[in-house]
């Protein structure tokens, strides 16, 4: 028998429940658990009557997934209503470096086969001269897989901070040129704290401004943006959007400890990341992949875990609608 989901007639049409009518948790936990026992093939076609066709494709960033085998991946991938996946391929990924050509291969294919997309990976690339990082690149670029997130460089306090992305940017253009080569495009991510080169988007713009975006990129990542930026991202989205390949999803609230303010990640959708983001990039006419992260802790359960990722996949819809 096939698998059905009841949709509650109040849900769509009124926003509103009745009395002891299910909350949103526990309705979604309803759905999760129906799924996990789903096939593959239904779980494609689930909730295709209710979704709009989305702006930009959802890649699932696999690190909070370590523990899923490729078939495993994909169930979860498809059930969380993904498009496709950001596959780890670094040290403690889902793909170790130096087995790359055997594994990487294989880990596609699967995933492709069930209807996903495998257009970036992430990386600890930094240099592109070792064997390995080459094979890493070479097989990318056979499979298809145009990005890859490079890893990041760091600042030290006693070197002089233009002398230090001086020689950053020497680094970049050698990337750039390993690139040209293999039709690859590296991403440049903007993570936030003192120690990053790249935590202010003026660094990243005076990495980039000179290097063709097809070689070398910026993946924009919101929530480091507003942590970095407060009320002048839209000024740092403006400054580097030519640059922008892909774009990283995640939210988070700012809590006080001990008298001072950090930032916490939290669900999508719980915390202070605006939607005008998604409008600038529509307006703009960009429409790359997103990867969608879950920083915050996640249950150790599968069902439990799909349940609450799903709920963020829904609260991304919703922000980028």
């Amino acid at each position: 028998m096939t698998n059905r989901i009841q949709i509650p007639s109040y849900y769509p049409m009124t926003g509103k429940s009745p009395r002891n009518a299910p909350s949103r948790r526990s309705f979604l936990r309803s759905i999760a658990t129906c799924m996990v026992g789903a096939s593959l093939g239904q779980s494609q076609n689930l909730f295709a009557s209710i979704e709009k066709k989305r702006p930009f494709p959802i890649h699932g960033f696999s690190k909070h997934f370590q523990e899923l085998t490729a078939d495993a991946l994909a169930e979860f991938a498809l059930k969380s209503r993904w498009d496709g996946v950001d596959l780890t391929v670094r040290k403690g990924g889902h793909i170790a470096p130096d087995s790359v050509e055997k594994t990487l291969p294989a880990f596609v294919k699967t995933l492709r086969n069930a209807g996903l997309q495998v257009d970036m990976i992430t990386t600890d690339i930094r240099d592109t001269t070792s064997p390995q990082n080459k094979s890493v690149l070479q097989t990318a670029a056979e499979l298809g897989i145009r990005y890859y997130r490079l890893a990041y460089w760091s600042y030290d306090a006693k070197i002089p901070v233009l002398k230090q992305l001086d020689q950053t940017k020497r680094e970049v253009e050698a990337i750039a040129k390993t690139n040209r080569e293999f039709k690859l495009t590296a991403g440049v991510q903007n993570h936030s704290g003192e120690k990053y080169i790249g935590a202010s988007i003026w660094d990243a713009w005076y990495l980039l401004k000179d290097i063709d975006p097809s070689e070398v990129s910026m993946f924009f990542d919101i929530g480091h943006a507003v942590i970095e930026g407060g009320l002048s991202w839209p000024n740092d989205l403006r400054l580097v959007q030519s640059h922008v390949s892909a774009v990283y999803a995640k939210d988070f609230e700012w809590k006080q400890t001990n008298g001072s303010s950090r930032p916490v990640w939290c669900p999508y959708g719980k915390g202070i990341v605006p939607n005008r983001f998604y409008q600038m990039l529509k307006e703009s006419g960009w429409s790359g992949p997103v990867s969608l992260h879950h920083e915050y802790d996640l249950p150790k359960n599968i069902a439990e875990r799909l349940t609450v990722v799903l709920e963020d996949t829904i609260a991304f819809d919703k922000a980028a609608s």
